[in-house]
């Protein structure tokens, strides 16, 4: 009766079936590889996530001549490479099976909560070692056992490695090795920068965290700003948070035919493409971590609005530890309240007239709280090298 009366159901289901199937002959193609492809085995979320990780492969390949695996939940997330396999695994029950019976040297990944849900550790797996895909602090905006389940964590600075111990020495759990890396999606953003910046604010980028609360910039703010911004002859480029694709994708539809008939406004899709931070004069924002991007590597403006907060460990205040973001946005930011946002022209006024507080001492700033700047790719590159 399905196969009869339903033919889209049916071509639907058949289609499930052989992404299935194709998904299960590469799983099976990793464990036909060469064992030298085993030794550093890197895992992505997907093509948003590869900037991410691309410097530290291009190291790793041209300092020490490894051979590497390239596992992602999205089939066009590819390293084109003659040194890399690529697998892609998809994120259903194949990628579940893929992590519970890896049999690797090194996983690499920025991929948090390991082992605390569906996707398991596996014991053939020697290593699993993490590196920082955001600036912000550990205890606030990730859950409280996000990091526990790792071997190796490559720190972006001190204040990583001080979290990470409190929690370590608070929770008593298994000591990892902390490793100072720096942080090298900041370098990254930083090199691939070629564009001066300008005093004048003519394109703004509004760019909301995921936040699953009531009073959240995204879901409750952002069309009434955009309307404001709108009216007032700006160009809006609105960057969701890769979850927002996922969870809210009616609000993005509703947003999108509200104002695209704008010239002045744009949909970003593409997260993985960084041209909307260079071409854009300011952020408005609220707990994104691409604050600290925008602020520290290209030396923009950036609006925090006070909205709900993002808070994902409700335990945080037992790690008596502010965050870097707090600190970013308390010293170098401006703010404002939700229910003001009619005053945003009148703030961004006063931005292009005195530009970034206390801009003289970002660098100050970036000194105490990043390690290797500029090199932290080639630093993780080479204590990865050593495990080998």
């Amino acid at each position: 009766y399905y196969i009869k009366n339903n033919k889209i159901q049916t071509n639907i289901f058949l289609i499930n079936v052989k992404n299935y199937f194709k998904n299960l002959l590469n799983l099976f193609s990793f464990f036909s590889l060469d064992q030298n492809y085993k030794n550093f085995v890197f895992y992505s979320e997907g093509e948003n996530y590869r900037n991410y990780f691309i410097d530290i492969i291009e190291v790793l390949i041209k300092n020490y001549n490894v051979k590497i695996t390239y596992v992602s939940s999205e089939k066009k997330d590819i390293i084109d490479n003659a040194s890399v396999k690529n697998i892609f695994i998809g994120n259903g029950t194949i990628r579940t099976i893929f992590f519970s019976i890896l049999k690797c040297k090194n996983f690499i990944m920025t991929l948090t909560d390991l082992d605390n849900l569906y996707l398991k550790k596996s014991k053939l797996c020697e290593k699993y070692i993490y590196f920082f895909h955001s600036g912000i602090s550990t205890h606030i905006g990730y859950t409280k056992k996000a990091f526990w389940n790792y071997d190796i964590i490559f720190c972006n600075g001190n204040y990583h490695i001080q979290e990470l111990t409190a929690v370590e020495n608070y929770y008593n759990i298994k000591k990892k090795k902390l490793l100072k890396s720096g942080y090298p999606y900041l370098d990254f953003v930083e090199k691939k920068n070629t564009k001066k910046n300008s005093t004048k604010i003519k394109n703004i980028l509004l760019a909301p965290t995921w936040i699953n609360k009531k009073n959240n910039l995204f879901e409750d703010y952002s069309i009434e700003l955009i309307d404001n911004l709108i009216k007032k002859e700006y160009s809006v480029t609105l960057r969701p948070h890769p979850e927002h694709f996922k969870i809210s994708s009616e609000s993005i539809k509703i947003i999108n035919n509200r104002f695209k008939k704008f010239e002045n406004f744009t949909l970003e899709k593409n997260i993985s493409n960084l041209e909307s931070l260079y071409e854009s004069d300011l952020l408005i924002t609220d707990y994104s971590g691409i604050s600290l991007e925008y602020i520290l590597a290209l030396k923009k403006p950036v609006i925090f609005v006070n909205s709900a907060k993002k808070i994902n460990n409700e335990e945080h205040s037992k790690i008596e530890l502010d965050s870097i973001e707090n600190n970013l946005r308390n010293y170098f930011g401006y703010q404002l309240d939700a229910e003001n946002l009619d005053k945003i022209a009148e703030l961004i006024y006063t931005i292009e007239i005195n530009g970034i507080p206390r801009k003289n001492e970002l660098q100050e700033f970036l000194n105490k709280n990043f390690y290797n700047q500029g090199r932290a790719a080639e630093k993780i590159a080479g204590e990865i090298f050593k495990l080998l």
